[in-house]
């Protein structure tokens, strides 16, 4: 993921399900919104971002022909932001817990969606000793060759900057100086404004950790939302994400 924006690629490994909904753009409920941003990944040129009042988040494909997005394909990433070790999450509303709880969930590296396990299983092979930062890694006897779960040993996490809280109030009681900057979102930082427990409800999509290895072990580096199906969106559709 060059430059923290490129769209990752999904690999074989990658294990995801759930239900996508696409409706007509004219039948989605006509709300306030909030920020309205143009996809620039590859493959999603011609795609727009929507955040509406109410919390409704969409893909919008404005365009006179049908656009095909690919598992693992970037929606929005959460902007600048801070690593903190703390016993305690200080707001719930902002800030993300970098834990991985086993061997199948999903990650990001060097560009490409795949399961921890994968991750782990590939770096085994020069390093067998590797780790998991901040986790210890229990091996399953029984099951899949490799499979392991996780149990969190330190909490690491990723503390947006504090000039972007002001975003997470409720849209109904945003004040005007937040709502321009809602105006200035892009697709990297749209997320800085909203809740993750908010996007946690999709089922098309999940947030995952784009993450790298260090002489520490397996880092975390970013939080962003990626499309966990390979969606067709036809012209003059939507994709409803949440």
């Amino acid at each position: 993921m060059k430059g923290g924006s490129a769209t990752p690629s999904p690999a074989k490994k990658a294990k995801t399900s759930g239900e996508v909904t696409i409706v007509p753009i004219s039948s989605l409920p006509q709300q306030t919104v909030l920020a309205d941003v143009k996809l620039k990944e590859k493959g999603q040129v011609g795609l727009t971002l929507k955040y509406a009042v109410g919390g409704q988040l969409s893909i919008h494909n404005t365009t006179n022909a049908a656009i095909l997005m690919q598992e693992g394909s970037l929606i929005l990433g959460f902007g600048k932001a801070k690593f903190k070790l703390t016993s305690e999450c200080a707001d719930p509303g902002t800030q993300q817990l970098f834990e991985i709880k086993s061997s199948d969930d999903l990650a990001i590296l060097n560009g490409t969606l795949t399961t921890v396990g994968s991750i782990v299983d590939t770096r085994r092979k020069t390093e067998p000793d590797c780790k998991i930062a901040y986790h210890e890694i229990a091996e399953v006897e029984a099951g899949e060759a490799g499979a392991f779960g996780c149990t969190l040993q330190t909490s690491v996490y990723f503390v947006p900057d504090e000039c972007n809280k002001e975003l997470n109030k409720k849209p109904e009681a945003t004040p005007v100086a937040a709502g321009e900057a809602w105006k200035t979102k892009a697709q990297m930082n749209l997320g800085e404004g909203i809740p993750p427990a908010e996007l946690a409800t999709s089922t098309c999509s999940k947030i995952v950790w784009v993450v790298k290895w260090s002489v520490n072990g397996l880092m975390p580096v970013r939080p962003v939302l990626v499309l966990t199906e390979e969606v067709k969106l036809e012209a003059g559709h939507a994709l409803v994400v949440v």
